[in-house]
């Protein structure tokens, strides 16, 4: 497992946290609560895993840092997605502006993730509308899993 890192941006306006939400994550987060400005955007496209110690280590400091500032999460990491998905307050306190989603092209064999827009992809009618072109090849690209599963944590604003 990759080791969980931090780097502060701007002074506290921009947070980027890299590797495993897990046991030790906890000192380096509340770190960044000392440099937190009222309004931090976390990117969080480098998550490359979450356990259970550390949902309560993220729950906890969406809680504290929620007094703080207003958070705004940028490039949620599949596995971050994943995890909001399954856990009713993993978000609370939080925005979430967009979010990356693994893809796949069985036409040029190109594989990766693209970033979203958290809130742009349900029309008046409430259904999804994702791009799914490979950019490389132009053909259509395949997911894991659908869009309502994967995009379920954006029906609950």
């Amino acid at each position: 497992m990759e080791t969980f890192k931090t780097e502060i941006i701007d002074s506290g306006q921009r947070i980027l946290l890299r590797g495993s939400l897990d046991e030790n994550a906890g000192q380096s987060l509340d770190d960044c609560l000392k440099t937190m400005k009222p309004n931090c955007h976390i990117d969080l496209s480098g998550i490359s895993n979450i356990n259970s110690v550390g949902i309560s280590i993220w729950l906890g400091f969406t809680t504290k840092a929620a007094s703080v500032s207003k958070l705004v999460l940028e490039s949620c990491s599949p596995d971050f997605i994943y995890q909001m998905n399954m856990i009713s307050n993993f978000r609370e306190n939080v925005t979430v502006s967009s979010c990356m989603r693994y893809f796949n092209c069985e036409a040029c064999n190109l594989e990766g993730t693209k970033e979203y827009k958290a809130h742009v992809h349900f029309n008046e009618s409430g259904v999804l509308q994702t791009n799914s072109n490979c950019e490389r090849c132009g053909e259509t690209v395949e997911f894991g899993e659908t869009d309502d599963e994967f995009f379920h944590f954006a029906r609950k604003e």
